[in-house]
Order: structure tokens, then C-alpha cells, then sequence
């Protein structure tokens, strides 16, 4: 028998964890199955009797117990039993459901009876416990057979133990896959040294015909030692070979694994990226709101500006309207007074030019109008004065003569809101009577 490298056989199994792995699962799953699915779960009901004797000796004593035993489970007591329950079994199948037990020392009998049926298995005890005292009367004439315990009900079947079984199938799986893998590496390890024997064969028969005819005994154990170094070179090879075949599956997990993490860098340096644009896109976004704010918090405060700026304007202007109405009123009857007093100095001045002669026409005539009734002005505002015209009062000449006064038409002037008319004296009555007077 060749020996094994622990070594070898320790990383043979954590080279094939896995089928261990599935061997042990796979002895959970049919434990589970079996409990769940094919395990016919068998409830046990427990009935204690008391047998008295007063009169009996310790030795006798224990044969009575034995042949109590014996009648419990016979025909006659549990016959009765079937037929009355109703069981669908035979007398031989319902004895092995039947049990009793003595606890040395003591007259106690305690009796079992197992059944699928809770109930079942209740009342078919409670049944036996009747029968077997029946029986006890009807063999022994009297009556010493005391039920210390009635029959109980099971809750739990007592053959089913989950735990216990799951446990149990889970070791049985794993030690299966440990046997299997043992013998799949001894298998393995005998056939590569058969290929290294097998190899080195043909030069051992050589040698040994030539070691027969040749060489002596020295040389032949020679041979045999050169034969053994070349068988252990072979299984060294082999060896070497396969660590190599196992360092190059590393080397590529290794390479495989390196790959998958830089994978993963690149794709959370994309996320990374992502994330840093939408931040961006997020800040300019911000950015051109808070800009669209400011220009429209410029443009109503510049707009609040200007109409600020036109209210004050217009208030500006009120206040100089306001104060230049009195102003224009006083310039106006200024003026109209200046234009009052011309008039009346340019009617003295024609007045006293005028000749005696055209100064009688006005005898017969109207007299003349005074200047105030003549110079037809505006309305003046009572605070100003207005100055009295000087009426120069003559004696009517003898021949009466016409008399236009005139004034210069640089005394009309033009003011705004009212005009001063021009003063002109007329009197229509003067004009015509001289001209009759001369026809005539």
C-alpha cells in the first residue's frame, strides 16, 4: 500500500469544497424530506397499574409480575382490544405497538401502545387496561390489579426528534462527500504513479535480464535504486506539474478578480462624473436664476426710480403753478393799468389840441363819453388799484365840427388769458349833425 501526503489530501478537499458543500446540503434536503414527507409520525400512550399482594412472598412476588407481564400482551386480553377500537391491523402487528415495563423492586407495570392516531392510541390503552383486569378475575379470582394512571393523550409524536434528524442526515452527507473525495484522490494518486511505473518498465526488464546474465548482485540493487529515483522524479514531475497547473488557475482567479475591480472603479468613476455634471448643470442653473432675479429686482427699482422721479416733477410743478398764478394776475393789472393811463394821456393831449371851432360841434351834440365808459378793459382783481382817467371839461364851440379820436395802434396790446381792446371814441350823433348843418 503506497503511503498519502496529508498535505496533498487537505488541499485535494479544499480544491473540491464545493461538492462537499452539495453533499452535505443534499443530505439536509433528504432529511428534511423524509421528516416532513415519508416519516409516519407514531404517538405513544402511557398507562401505569399497581398489582397487589399481601400475601405473597419477594420471590413469588416477581413471577406473579412476570406472568401479569406476559397476560397483558396476549391474545385474550388484546383481541378484545382490536375488535372493539376497530382496528385495521392483525393481533401479531398490534402486539409490536404494545409495550410493558417493571421497575425492579416494585409491583408497578407500566403500559404503552403506539398508534398514528392520538386518540387512537389513547383509547386502545384505556381498552388493554380494562381487558387485562377482566382477564386477571377471570384467571386468578380476584381483583388486584389497581389503575394507578389512566391513559394520557399525546401531544408530540415521540419517534419524530426534528433537530436530532436534521443534524443527523447533515452529518451523513458530509461524511459521505469525505469518503467519496478520499477515494476519488487515491484513485487519482495511483494511476499518475502506475503511468511513472509504466514508463520506467521496460528499461527494468533490460536491466534484469542483463543483471542475470552480466552483473552481479551490487549492480542489480544499483539498478533498483536508479529505478526507485526515476519512479520518484516521475511522481516529483507529475507533482510539480500539477502545482504549476494550480499556481497558473490562481494566477488567472487573480487576473480575473483584478479585472472585475477595475471594472468597478471605472463605473463608479462614471457615476462619480455623472453626478459632477448634473451638480454643475444644477449650479448654472442656480446661477442664471439668481441673475434673472437681480435684473428684475434692478429693473423695478430703476423703475420705481423714474416714477418717483415724475412724481416729484410733477409735484415741482405744481408748486410753481401754485406760485406763479398771483404773479401773472399782478403782471396783468399792472398792465392794464399802464394801457389805461396811455389812453387817457393821449385823449388830454388830443383834447387840448383840438380847435375852438371843432370844439362847438359838440353844443348840439351828446356829450362826450367819459374815459371810463370809453376804454372797455378787462376785469382787474380787486387788490389792484386802477387809476382814474383826468376828464378835462371845455365850453362847446360856436360851429360845431366832427371829432374822431383815435388811439395809435402801438397802444393795443395783447396779453394772455385776456386782450386789451383798442380805445376808440366815436359819437355817431356829432359826425352827422354838422354835416346837415353845411348842406343846408
Amino acid at each position: 500500500m503506497e503511503e498519502i501526503n496529508l498535505y496533498d489530501l487537505v488541499r485535494y478537499y479544499l480544491k473540491h469544497w464545493r461538492v462537499i458543500a452539495i453533499c452535505t446540503a443534499a443530505g439536509l434536503l433528504l432529511g428534511v424530506i423524509y421528516t416532513f414527507f415519508l416519516q409516519t409520525p407514531q404517538y405513544k400512550s402511557n398507562a401505569t397499574l399497581l398489582i397487589v399482594n399481601t400475601n405473597q412472598s419477594a420471590g413469588s412476588q416477581d413471577t406473579t409480575l412476570n406472568d401479569y407481564i406476559e397476560l397483558f400482551k396476549s391474545r385474550r386480553v388484546l383481541e378484545p382490544v382490536i375488535q372493539e377500537q376497530k382496528l385495521a391491523v392483525s393481533y401479531n402487528q398490534f402486539v409490536g405497538s404494545v409495550g410493558t415495563t417493571n421497575d425492579k423492586g416494585t409491583q408497578v407495570i407500566k403500559v404503552s401502545i403506539t398508534n398514528p392516531d392520538a386518540r387512537k392510541s389513547q383509547a386502545s390503552a384505556n381498552s388493554a387496561v380494562r381487558s387485562f383486569k377482566k382477564q386477571v378475575q377471570a384467571l386468578y379470582k380476584k381483583d388486584n390489579v389497581q389503575v394507578v394512571d389512566s391513559a394520557s393523550l399525546p401531544i408530540q409524536p415521540y419517534n419524530v426528534h426534528r433537530s436530532t434528524q436534521f443534524a443527523l442526515a447533515t452529518m451523513a452527507g458530509f461524511i459521505l462527500a469525505v469518503i467519496g473525495l478520499f477515494f476519488a484522490f487515491d484513485f487519482k494518486e495511483s494511476k499518475l504513479g502506475g503511468k511513472a511505473l509504466r514508463g520506467t518498465e521496460p528499461a527494468m526488464a533490460t536491466l534484469s535480464l542483463d543483471s542475470t546474465r552480466m552483473i552481479s548482485a551490487v549492480e542489480m540493487q544499483a539498478q533498483q535504486a536508479a529505478a526507485l529515483q526515476a519512479k520518484q522524479a516521475a511522481l516529483l514531475t507529475v507533482q510539480q506539474e500539477r502545482e504549476a497547473a494550480e499556481t497558473a488557475a490562481r494566477e488567472a482567479k487573480e487576473r480575473r478578480k483584478a479585472a472585475k475591480k477595475k471594472r468597478q472603479v471605472a463605473k463608479v468613476k462614471a457615476k462619480a462624473e455623472k453626478k459632477a455634471q448634473k451638480a454643475e448643470i444644477k449650479a448654472e442653473k442656480r446661477a442664471a436664476k439668481l441673475a434673472d432675479k437681480k435684473d428684475r429686482a434692478a429693473a423695478r427699482r430703476a423703475a420705481k426710480a423714474i416714477s418717483q422721479q415724475d412724481r416729484q416733477e410733477k409735484k415741482v410743478a405744481k408748486r410753481k403753478a401754485k406760485t406763479k398764478s398771483p404773479r401773472r394776475a399782478l403782471g396783468l393789472s399792472q398792465r392794464l393799468a399802464v394801457i389805461a393811463r396811455n389812453v387817457s394821456k393821449k385823449l388830454s393831449e388830443d383834447w387840448e389840441e383840438t380847435p375852438p371851432e371843432a370844439a362847438m360841434s359838440f353844443s348840439s351834440a351828446e356829450p362826450l363819453a367819459q374815459p371810463e365808459s370809453i376804454i372797455d378793459t378787462p376785469a382787474v382783481p380787486s387788490h389792484v388799484p386802477v387809476p382814474k382817467v383826468p376828464v378835462r371839461k371845455v365850453a362847446p364851440p360856436a360851429t360845431t365840427q366832427s371829432a374822431t379820436v383815435e388811439p395809435p395802434a402801438s397802444e393795443s396790446v395783447t396779453t394772455a388769458p385776456t386782450e386789451a381792446a383798442p380805445v376808440t371814441s366815436t359819437s355817431s350823433p356829432a359826425k352827422e349833425e354838422p354835416v346837415a348843418k353845411k348842406k343846408s
